[in-house]
């Protein structure tokens, strides 16, 4: 006879309850961000090095210094993604 998948020891009892888990400790970080005091911010935090506008950017330089962040981040993502391959999906699969 086929287990149920509510069953104890299914697949699916072990997801519901991480999801549940999950849910939880989402909620939990809800209510202690409502009920802590808030974190006072330095007003010198915003004292960006470069204040320059470009093409209608503020701060332009400081901006764009993050795109080398994003074009390493594209190429990992591109290089990765290959070498997990079908296989990996389908074992993946199986054990769901």
């Amino acid at each position: 006879m086929p287990m149920r998948n509510d069953a104890p020891g299914s697949p699916g009892l072990a997801r519901r309850r991480w999801l549940l888990l999950g849910i939880g400790i989402g909620v939990a970080m809800v209510a202690a961000m409502f009920a802590l005091p808030r974190i006072p911010q330095d007003p010198g935090y915003h004292n960006f090095a470069d204040t320059r506008p470009w093409l209608g950017i503020p701060n332009f330089l400081d901006v764009a210094s993050n795109l080398p962040f994003l074009v390493v981040g594209l190429l990992g993502l591109i290089l990765v993604f290959p070498l997990l391959g079908h296989a990996t999906w389908h074992a993946y699969k199986a054990v769901r």
